[in-house]
């Protein structure tokens, strides 16, 4: 067969003319004010550094492009006449299906995606941008290839086609439905404290308590407009009085305290005040999934500039109030596949109903919060990382150091996190200055934590040394079977004190019940 002959090559003046357009009908279209706009804005920003990059060497990228269009000929002559031998699978759970490699036309779609993905992720690789540019760039190229997958789309899916047919249409009136009635309510971080206390059989808080301990929970409340100047030092102080107020109900001189996420650098920070006025009944501290130290966040950093910052603070530091929906939809972008589009799949282009998953439902269930309480923390954390500098903040009057809290503190972190990465767990458990038990665990932030001892699922990483390194942590490590819940059990029973007969009586004093637990806070949805 006489091959065609081949096109004459493009032009790199151009080419870098045609990248230079774009740039410019593309900087227009992202501003504004509001969080959203800001965002954009620096993804736009970005998206302007990269054009340049690749306008400043167009033949770079016309190699690229000349191999990507050879690659997308091959793939095309395989949709047309496919190899008798087996075609290695792609190993993309999101083309799992047998339909995507038994079917031509989709076998193609999935291909050419996945080779078009690759191009894309290389000519930002290889574009010269400063190292946070590239990072932003990669992400925002990452998203929108996300988007772009043919899984996502009726048309160019099997699975949903297939399904469409053999149910005669109902899976695409049920997907409609689940559509609309996400619309109506918001899907959707900051969440409530029942994460710890969904079930008997997954509860960290019923673990404790068969474990000996008494247990005394805190509720992040859902913010509204009466509480919208609430300040950082507020929630210190409030902090504070609920953990004396632990203390006074129990009738003890001393207590464990734990925090999960923020939640844990607040209890970090509240500790901190605590040790300036000379207070130290807190007998030990665990931290799980909590970022002390803000120099490893992960892909949150692309949203987190200091022109957002600063525009931020301007805009909330006198009063106002963040929605949870800003704070969860920024977190969910960065496991997309898994929070977004596979949601999208399944309950829209397939029609299913999600299934009764105690940890989802938790994660949807989000909390507004304070725009005072919200620009102290991001400015300094995320973008001036004072926290874990020695008395570079004053909290309740107080110059604070985590260097000098030195109880005994565990500190847990999950490998596959997105939100607190485990290296940054493990810097900050070196920011205190107390003996540090660090423990890697498998899986994700939610998932990671709630991993019940009953359940003898996943595995968890041990090391007693601390290095500077945490790779060369990891490569020291032991890994054991299991939940990591056991070896904190474990290391917080000599913390514990004597044992007492159980208490019959809630509250304390002055202190009486109001209603049964996890309260009307907990309740309460955006």
């Amino acid at each position: 067969m006489a091959r065609n002959p081949s096109p004459p090559p493009p032009n790199a003046d151009v080419f870098a003319q045609q990248l230079a357009a774009a740039h410019t009908k593309f900087a227009g279209a992202a501003g504004g004010e509001g969080a959203s706009q800001q965002v954009m804005s620096g993804f736009a920003e970005a998206y302007r550094a990269w054009l340049e990059a690749l306008s400043s060497k167009p033949e770079k990228m016309l190699d690229l492009q000349g191999r990507y269009m050879q690659e997308q000929m091959k793939l095309w002559m395989k949709a047309i006449q496919p190899d008798e031998a087996k075609a290695e699978e792609p190993g993309d759970k999101r083309f799992s299906a047998p339909e995507w490699s038994e079917l031509p036309v989709f076998r193609y779609f999935r291909d050419s995606y996945l080779l078009t993905s690759k191009m894309m992720m290389q000519a930002v690789e290889e574009a010269n941008l400063d190292a946070p540019t590239q990072q932003r760039m990669r992400f925002f190229m990452r998203q929108y290839l996300d988007a772009a997958a043919p899984s996502n789309y009726l048309m160019t899916n099997p699975e949903a086609l297939k399904a469409a047919i053999e149910s005669r249409g109902e899976t695409l009136q049920e997907g409609m439905k689940n559509l609309l009635a996400d619309m109506e309510k918001g899907r959707i971080s900051m969440n409530k404290f029942y994460i710890m206390d969904l079930q008997p059989d997954n509860s960290l808080v019923k673990y404790g308590v068969d474990q000996g301990h008494t247990v005394f929970m805190v509720s992040w409340r859902n913010v509204k407009q009466k509480q919208a100047k609430v300040t950082w030092d507020q929630y210190i102080s409030e902090l504070i009085d609920a953990l004396e107020e632990a203390r006074r109900i129990a009738k003890v001189d001393e207590i464990n305290a734990l925090g999960f996420c923020i939640g844990g650098t607040l209890v970090a920070s509240a500790l901190a005040v605590l040790e300036r006025r000379k207070k130290d009944f807190v007998r030990s501290l665990t931290l799980l999934t909590t970022l002390l130290e803000f120099s490893e966040v992960g892909d949150i950093r692309v949203y987190i500039d200091e022109n957002f910052v600063e525009k931020r603070q301007k805009q909330l530091e006198k009063g106002g109030i963040v929605p949870g929906q800003e704070l969860a939809g920024a977190f969910s972008s960065l496991r997309a596949n898994d929070l977004v589009w596979s949601y999208v799949v399944n309950n829209y282009l397939k029609g299913k109903q999600p299934p009764a998953f105690d940890l989802l439902y938790w994660n949807a269930d989000a909390t507004n919060l304070p725009g005072p309480m919200y620009s102290y923390y991001l400015r300094n954390t995320y973008a001036d990382n004072k926290l874990c500098k020695p008395d570079a903040l004053e909290m309740l009057g107080e110059p604070v150091s985590l260097k000098r809290l030195k109880m005994p503190t565990f500190v847990f972190a999950a490998r596959e996190d997105h939100i607190v990465p485990w290296k940054g767990g493990y810097a900050s458990a070196r920011t205190v200055g107390g003996e540090v038990t660090f423990i890697l665990g498998a899986s994700g932030h939610i998932a990671g934590t709630i991993n019940p001892a009953s359940k003898n699922k996943r595995s968890y990483w041990v090391n007693g040394r601390m290095p500077a390194d945490a790779e060369k942590w990891f490569a020291e490590s032991q890994e054991h079977p299991g939940s990591w819940w056991s070896e904190w059990s474990t290391w917080l029973r000599p913390h514990g004190g004597k044992l007492v007969a159980a208490r019959k009586k809630l509250g304390g004093g002055r202190r009486k019940p109001i209603e049964p637990a996890p309260g009307s806070y907990a309740r309460e949805r955006l």
